[in-house]
């Protein structure tokens, strides 16, 4: 999913930005995977169950936001040259 994100924002030509917000956000995703799964209910009828599910996982994750700086970084080929 973390591929499928960097590729979408790097298409959309918004990697530099996206990656400055990123880094300058990470304290704060902790909290917001909590008030994510406050909204839960909310999220997942616009998004879908599954998709609400694994965002929330993913904001839970400290190291998936240091991931998708990679991808954004590295034209989305990471560390382990684009496979996850």
């Amino acid at each position: 999913m973390l591929v499928l994100v960097a590729a979408k924002i790097r298409e959309r030509r918004m990697a530099e930005p996206a990656f400055f917000a990123l880094e300058s956000t990470k304290p704060l995703h902790f909290l917001g995977s909590q008030a994510l799964a406050f909204f839960m209910p909310f999220v997942e009828m616009a998004a879908g169950p599954g998709r609400a599910k694994n965002f929330a996982k993913i904001l839970e994750n400290r190291l998936a936001a240091d991931r998708l700086a990679v991808l954004l970084e590295n034209g989305g080929k990471g560390a382990d040259n684009g496979k996850s």
